[in-house]
């Protein structure tokens, strides 16, 4: 785009179009809901067949506008004040507090709005290029500049053209918007104008995101995820990509800089982008089903893709991060399935609506599972990966942490129906489950559930409690917990609330801890609480709702319940079970010989990685063998002698994708006393009762990094 296609708008049809591009992007794309009493006479028309967004200020405002032959593509106006000598700003009663920062003669003052343009030009060239014009035509007039935006984008922009920041968060338009608005103000007199043209004049460097600490941490972790993993700015352009994603979409690292306009088709560029704009609007981790060309060989393909909002240091939205899983071999099955029972099936559309349900959250069954064995290694990584500051290192482990909550939520909500019925029929079914995962499960829930409350939510979890299970009924215990964090966020109402759930295991004693900092019970209610009396004040809807529930769990479950309270000040509410002998086939500790031999099995190298991190500085004279194929770890190990045998170790992976032989099939095949299971499918119940029939023991993949190693001699 060159300067000779930005220009002032002089005609009635060019100013029509520009109203015509604010209501296709502040109406139709970005769902735009003003106040029908507004100040500025906000209102929309129809002029020729077009949809227009005016408002009172359009036939006194001086318009700028970029165009791509004979259609604009972006535009912005400035206007001085009305006929009562204010500028639009001062009519909104909230906006007060910024007069004093106003001229007194208004006469040479503009103000900047109206800024739009249409996504697939969004570049930092043309938006330079135009808010030149704009500071050129003020300096040459001899005006000064007022602004108001909440815009991330706009604030990063002034910022480094230097347009002085007069009130951060200054007031709010409408009292539903989501954000207050920056003032910013540029004074002709004090050079101010002058200097924010001459830094757009002269100034070429792009804008990025690239000094933020989550852009550095996705630049240090996304190569090392055998996944697809992207992330995108607020106006669509690529900000990172890694290796995974670009062999999958079948591009080279050149899109970086470029929006889904410049190398996918309009309608699917769109379709991501309006996903993106979902989430980012949203705060929520969504997924959807994309289909798009493969960028050289033109192939249709779809992905299963998840996206989060991305976050920058102070906390706000600046784009998505996702990560997208091809799932065209499973579409071209399933159409290759539909086509030959197309015949057969009277009813196709209610069957096919089921199916496809079906296999979609196989998908994404599958999705978490791929998510959780890199995710292990992940974790491992950022311990020791000394030469990454500190600082990066925690954004690697929130960000670890998140992704197990999108793989713990996704899980939660594409099989809802399997839950509730697991609920049902196993209320009072007792099993052997692990009390940390289902306290994660929790939380992460949790989390999703009160994402738009001010609430923060912790979990800590002691060495010996990784491990560590309960034989009660599962259902019932998650039950138990949700109450109890559902009444601890309550009890954070007008207040910035941190909820912690704790979980210490210690000699003969299992101990659950949730506590809150919130306005706390009185004595006289902990008393009838403590004496099982049903207790209903306080609180709208009964003080204490749940409370019974979690009496009945503990009677049926042998556990016990204590409560501290302080009004004012919090509540921490212990619940303890006496700890029962583990299941025989959970692997509390790992016992390996100083010069023996560790074989590793596992399909993905990322884990082999982990697994030398962890154990070359206590075994740097054991022979560590990895192996990603299951019959090559067999060939490898029955070629050992006896005495070599009984000095092995066995760690293998369970899921081995595309090979005949899983890792039970390895471990039965081996023959070596000492083998354990690693797997991120460890709360499957058939899993578990076969690890049981054959002997075997079982290591949650998650858990590699915490399970304790015992050296012998």
């Amino acid at each position: 785009m060159t300067m000779k296609n930005i220009r002032r708008l002089t005609t009635r049809e060019e100013i029509e179009s520009a109203c015509n591009l604010l209501y296709h992007v502040y109406i139709e794309r970005m769902a735009w809901k003003f106040l029908p009493d507004n100040p500025s006479h906000l209102r929309i028309e129809e002029r020729n067949g077009k949809k227009l967004l005016l408002d009172r200020f359009v036939d006194i405002s001086t318009w700028f506008g970029v165009f791509e032959n004979s259609q604009i593509v972006s535009c912005i106006r400035i206007q001085g004040v009305d006929s009562d000598n204010k500028l639009e700003l001062e009519g909104y009663e909230d906006s007060k507090v910024l007069h004093a920062f106003l001229p007194q003669n208004k006469d040479k003052c503009y103000e900047l709005t109206k800024f739009a343009i249409l996504p697939q030009y969004i570049t930092p060239g043309i938006i330079k290029n135009l808010f030149l014009e704009v500071f050129r035509y003020c300096y040459e007039k001899g005006f000064s500049l007022s602004c108001c935006t909440h815009n991330n984008f706009l604030k990063k922009f002034y910022q480094r053209i230097g347009y002085p920041l007069t009130m951060e968060h200054a007031f709010k338009y409408e009292p539903d918007d989501p954000l207050a608005v920056n003032h910013y103000y540029a004074d002709f007199e004090k050079g101010e104008v002058k200097h924010c043209y001459e830094q757009l004049r002269t100034n070429t460097r792009p804008l990025s995101f690239k000094q933020s600490k989550i852009f550095r941490a996705l630049e240090v972790a996304a190569p090392a995820l055998p996944v697809p993993v992207y992330w995108h700015d607020r106006n669509g352009v690529v900000l990172g990509i890694n290796e995974h994603c670009l062999k999958a979409i079948g591009t080279s690292r050149a899109i970086v800089g470029k929006t889904p306009y410049e190398f996918y088709s309009t309608d699917i560029a769109e379709h991501i982008l309006n996903h993106h704009n979902l989430v980012m609007d949203t705060g929520n981790v969504l997924a959807q089903e994309e289909k798009i060309n493969d960028i050289t060989t033109g192939q249709v393909k779809y992905f299963s893709s998840i996206k989060a909002p991305l976050y920058n240091d102070d906390g706000a939205v600046i784009g998505i991060v996702g990560t997208s899983i091809d799932t065209t071999a499973e579409k071209e099955a399933e159409r290759l399935r539909n086509e030959n029972e197309r015949l057969e099936i009277e009813n196709s559309y209610q069957n096919k609506l089921i199916k496809e349900q079906k296999i979609f959250k196989e998908i994404i069954d599958q999705a978490v599972h791929d998510i959780r064995s890199p995710l292990a290694s992940l974790l491992i990584l950022s311990s020791y990966t000394k030469n990454i500051p500190e600082e990066i290192r925690d954004v690697i482990n929130g960000a670890s942490k998140r992704i197990n909550d999108i793989a713990n939520n996704l899980l939660e909500k594409y099989w809802p129906e399997r839950n509730k019925k697991n609920e049902e029929q196993n209320k009072f079914e007792k099993n052997n489950f692990q009390i940390s995962l289902a306290l994660q499960e929790i939380i992460s829930e949790k989390k999703y559930e009160f994402f738009n409350l001010d609430v923060e939510f912790r979990i800590s979890i002691n060495p010996a409690g990784y491990l560590a299970f309960l034989f009660a009924s599962e259902a019932a215990f998650k039950r138990m917990i949700s109450n109890l964090i559902n009444n601890a966020v309550e009890a954070c109402e007008k207040r910035h609330g941190i909820i912690t759930v704790c979980l210490n295991v210690s000699g003969t004693s299992i101990d659950i801890v949730v506590e809150d900092n919130g306005k706390g019970m009185s004595q006289h209610v902990v008393e009838k609480i403590m004496n099982d009396i049903s207790v209903t004040e306080g609180k709208a809807e009964g003080h204490g709702i749940g409370y019974a529930q979690v009496r009945d769990t503990l009677q049926r479950n042998g556990g016990s319940l204590a409560i501290d309270s302080s009004q004012n000040v919090g509540t921490k509410i212990k619940l303890s079970f006496n700890k029962k002998e583990q299941p025989h086939w959970v692997a509390e500790v790992l016992d390996i010989f100083d010069k023996g031999m560790i074989v590793i099995l596992d399909d993905d190298p990322s884990i082999h990685k982990a697994w030398e991190l962890r154990l070359r500085d206590k075994f740097q004279d054991a022979t560590l063998k990895y192996f990603e194929q299951g019959k090559e770890a067999l060939s490898y190990i029955h070629q050992l002698k006896d005495e070599q045998k009984n000095k092995t170790i066995l760690l293998a992976d369970y899921e081995l994708l595309h090979q005949e032989l899983d890792g039970l099939d390895v471990i039965s095949q081996a023959a070596v006393e000492n083998a354990i299971l690693v797997t991120s499918r460890f709360s499957n119940r058939d899993l578990q009762n076969e690890l049981n029939e054959l002997n075997v023991k079982m290591l949650p993949k998650l858990y590699i990094s915490e399970v304790p190693i015992n050296v012998v001699s």
